[in-house]
């Protein structure tokens, strides 16, 4: 079986400190994995460097056997790869509905305007993105909140909004940067919701996460990082009681 994602030996530094240092991960077709460990132990570079935002200094990157190692993340997202980030990337004057509409544009380098002419000339009729976004807006419950700008919306529903427009792409694999962090239980259960959805549309997902009661409801398996470095690897019911883990996070 083709690896969804492999990564071998990556190493990248900032300021003489190594952020990543010899990271070797394999993910396959339809895991959904956690990315723990405490903060600055290098989970957010290891994402920049799959998704082509930062270049290793070694190491190499594949994505369904495909080396992009180095590659720019538009050709990196050509390959259906989704991602999403600690900030909230949302267009902020672009109504709830246009913001997923915007994420079919294939490789994210179209402009904003040309990626929604498509829609203005179809609007009196229902294409098959439209019919997605609005599934995808009643399952988030947001329905009614389609039409206002991205900017009205809560923290939350933002959150929800651009995991909804990862998935929207329908991607082979979907990256998370934090996506339950500073949630209510209900958005939490809702972006659950979201990532169990790319799961069964057949996407690998890797998120980074720190509330460990979420990552042991819906993840299968757990990658630690400190220092730069993987220090377990596993299930969750064993990973999580390591004496290593605990060390890392309580010290």
């Amino acid at each position: 079986m083709t690896a969804a994602l492999r990564v071998e030996a990556l190493v990248r530094s900032f300021g003489g400190t190594r952020a990543v240092d010899g990271v070797s991960l394999t993910v396959d077709p339809g895991a959904c994995v956690a990315l723990i460990g405490p903060n600055g132990s290098g989970k957010s570079t290891l994402l920049d460097i799959v998704t082509g935002y930062l270049a290793p200094e070694a190491g190499r990157v594949c994505i369904y056997g495909q080396d992009v190692t180095g590659r720019p993340p538009g050709h990196i997202a050509c390959l259906g790869v989704s991602r999403t980030f600690q900030r909230v990337a949302v267009v902020p004057d672009l109504p709830v509905l246009e913001n997923l509409l915007l994420m079919t544009a294939p490789d994210g380098r179209e402009t904003v305007r040309g990626a929604l002419l498509p829609f203005a000339r179809i609007a009196a009729s229902e294409s098959e993105p439209l019919r997605r976004a609005r599934s995808l807006l009643d399952r988030m419950d947001l329905s009614e909140r389609a039409s206002l700008l991205a900017r009205e919306l809560s923290h939350g529903e933002q959150k929800l909004t651009a995991l909804a427009g990862a998935v929207m792409r329908a991607p082979r694999l979907l990256l998370l940067d934090e996506p339950f962090a500073a949630l209510s239980p209900v958005m939490i259960d809702r972006c659950a919701d979201l990532v169990s959805l790319a799961r069964t549309q057949g996407a690998a997902i890797v998120f980074v996460e720190h509330n460990l009661d979420t990552v042991r409801s819906v993840c299968q398996r757990v990658v630690v990082m400190a220092r730069g470095r993987i220090i377990a690897d596993g299930l969750p019911e064993r990973v999580l009681d390591e004496r290593a883990v605990l060390e890392e996070y309580l010290g």
